[in-house]
């Protein structure tokens, strides 16, 4: 089967058994299932997961840090 799932810019990070990790060019990742992959058409396969960044950590009891690369880690 062949689906279209990178744009131009996109890279594909890993695919194991149960998913395919892709970075889009605007740096956010999507996880696709392959288990989805296979039981729907082209048209409507979604994410199940997409990372994304964040402008703002809201201000609650959650621990959380930003790494010196200025990226922000939240445990919730």
């Amino acid at each position: 089967m062949n689906y279209h799932l990178l744009f131009e810019g996109d890279r594909v990070l890993s695919v194991t058994n149960e998913y395919v990790v892709i970075e889009r060019c605007s740096g956010t990742v999507d996880f696709f299932s392959i288990s989805q992959l296979e039981k729907m058409s082209e048209d409507s396969v979604l994410p199940v997961i997409t990372l994304d960044y964040s402008e703002s950590i809201s201000d609650n009891n959650d621990e959380s840090f930003t790494t010196e690369d200025g990226v922000s880690i939240i445990n919730f």
